[in-house]
Order: structure tokens, then C-alpha cells, then sequence
């Protein structure tokens, strides 16, 4: 189909056609699927029994992974806001960051503290804060919060890709892995 545009010109009208690009048999935007990669069961199982540590850092890191694998795959900007207030009866209540500003009604998550939770709770949590990972002062700024967060994930995300060779995971690990493999595998294991 051939489209016509008229500019003015004075007087003069300058009449310019063109092919229209689109449409059957003719050219169409490419859409891409991507596929998600998830962990496999054994691979999760490797992760969440790996001790072999070079560093620390490495074990922190490794710690807070699977803080945030347990927690139903929560934000790491969720969990290093979780209070010791946030636990009743062995549950943790906490309303999501991402959506608290977002949605009408504010929905809190509880998250039943299994055993390997409650070790690492005991393992990494800080009694002499009010936040149970001892992440900030309180009130923090939100400000703060973001800045925080964003280093602490790129420094353990930089020791969990380590740790992901050394299990011989096919994708490098990172925090942003954890949304990918807890909600299809979670209830497998």
C-alpha cells in the first residue's frame, strides 16, 4: 500500500509516496523469547551443602544467598530490613519493597523459619541490632538503603560466581538467581 505526504510549499505542493514497510509478507519486528535458566535439584542441594571456602567473604556471601533462597527468594534489600521484631513464633512477617508503594492494599509475607534458616539467623544475625543482619542504623534513609544494598550485592555477587565455578554451575551465580531458581525448585527438595 503506497501513502502519499503533502507538504506546503508556498503554492507549491510537493507530492512525495513511499512504500509502507509492514504488513503480510513484508518486513516484521523480531520478538525474542528468552528462555530462563533454573537450577537443577542436585544443583541447588550442591549449593546449599557447599563448604569449600577460600575466604570469609566467600562464606558470607554464600550465607546470605541462602538466607534469601529460604526466605521464598526475598530481595536482599528485604533481608538485610528484616527486624528482630519482624519474628513471631518462628515466623517472619515483612512487607515487600518492591511492592509496598505499589498496590492498593499492603500485603505482608510470612515465611515459617525452618531449621536451616534459624541457624543462619543464629550463624550471621546481629543481636546488638535492631536489624537482624545488622545492615543499618535506624531509621535508614531510603537513600541509604539503595546504596547499601547495591554494594553489598556486587561484592557478593563477585564471591558467589566464584563459588558457582567451583560447584560447575552452567550460569554465573549471583543474588539475582535466586527468583529464577526458588519458586520452581524450592518445593522439590
Amino acid at each position: 500500500r503506497d501513502f502519499c505526504l503533502s507538504r506546503g510549499l508556498g503554492d507549491v505542493y510537493k507530492r512525495q509516496t513511499y512504500e509502507f514497510p509492514f504488513g503480510k509478507n513484508r518486513y516484521t519486528i523480531k520478538t525474542y523469547n528468552t528462555e530462563k535458566e533454573i537450577f537443577s535439584v542436585n544443583q541447588v542441594n550442591s549449593l546449599m551443602t557447599f563448604n569449600s571456602f577460600d575466604t570469609k567473604y566467600q562464606e558470607n556471601a554464600h550465607d546470605h544467598w541462602k538466607v534469601c533462597f529460604l526466605c521464598n527468594g526475598s530481595n536482599m534489600s528485604d533481608v538485610l530490613q528484616f527486624k528482630w521484631t519482624d519474628i513471631d513464633d518462628d515466623i517472619i512477617s515483612f512487607v515487600r519493597q518492591k511492592t509496598e508503594n505499589r498496590t492498593k492494599t499492603v500485603r505482608k509475607l510470612s515465611i515459617p523459619i525452618i531449621k536451616p534458616l534459624r541457624e543462619l539467623i543464629d550463624k550471621i544475625g546481629n543481636r546488638e541490632s535492631e536489624y537482624i543482619f545488622g545492615g543499618f542504623r535506624t531509621p535508614p534513609k531510603k537513600t541509604t538503603i539503595q546504596n547499601k544494598v547495591s554494594k553489598m550485592c556486587k561484592g557478593y555477587n563477585k564471591h558467589l560466581k566464584v563459588i558457582g565455578v567451583k560447584i560447575g554451575l552452567p550460569i554465573p551465580l549471583t543474588l539475582s538467581l535466586i527468583h529464577i531458581s526458588e519458586p520452581t525448585r524450592q518445593a522439590e527438595i
